[in-house]
């Protein structure tokens, strides 16, 4: 019976934990990792079927091998980065006050990145892609809403500026030293420009 009662008080005292607001965050920190194993696993499932599928070697169980383990990568990428992420915005939070400024969101997210997605990969640059040319973009948009440059700007000159500067970019590394891109980039350019 002492068990129960033991069990019960335990319940108790969790309870009287999850409700404080002094520890909001670390639950907070708890649902992000849970929610970037799942976001990751919805992102990356799919994307990994069809490119493993159309672009990749080796038997059908090999290929599904495949899929699950970049599947498994991605969401553990991102649900160790979003736990990171929330724990230390929480903990900046608790030490500092509420941030006004955004440094702390700017500090943890540093400090995540840097703990978690640091190792060089095909995930963890596929991130890198996706977000960097959607952070340079915001960031016009941002200026171009804070008024330091002309509205529209974004729309009708930054892009198209933007735009050549990186393909041709890209295209001067491709026919000068190919081997600095990812073999992705270099396959479809060979089958582009060179076939």
């Amino acid at each position: 019976m002492e068990d129960v009662v033991g069990g019960a008080e335990l319940i108790k005292q969790l309870n009287a934990i999850i409700a404080d607001k002094d520890y909001h965050w670390i639950l907070a920190a708890v649902k992000g990792f849970r929610n970037g194993l799942v976001y990751g696993a919805r992102i990356r499932f799919p994307h990994a079927l069809v490119i493993t599928f159309l672009f990749g070697k080796g038997t059908v169980r090999q290929k599904l091998i495949t899929i699950v383990r970049h599947t498994r990568t991605h969401a553990w990428n991102l649900g160790k980065f979003a736990f990171t992420y929330k724990f230390c915005c929480g903990g900046l939070n608790a030490l500092f006050g509420d941030d006004k400024a955004g440094w702390q969101i700017l500090l943890a997210g540093f400090i995540a990145a840097n703990f978690q997605l640091h190792e060089m990969n095909a995930i963890n640059s596929q991130i890198l892609f996706y977000l960097l040319p959607r952070g340079i973009f915001g960031l016009f948009r941002l200026i171009s809403k804070k008024g330091w440059i002309s509205p529209g700007l974004t729309q009708k000159r930054v892009f198209p500026y933007v735009n050549a500067c990186v393909l041709s970019f890209c295209l001067w590394l491709f026919f000068y030293d190919p081997d600095v891109l990812q073999p992705s980039v270099i396959a479809s350019f060979e089958y582009l420009y060179n076939d």
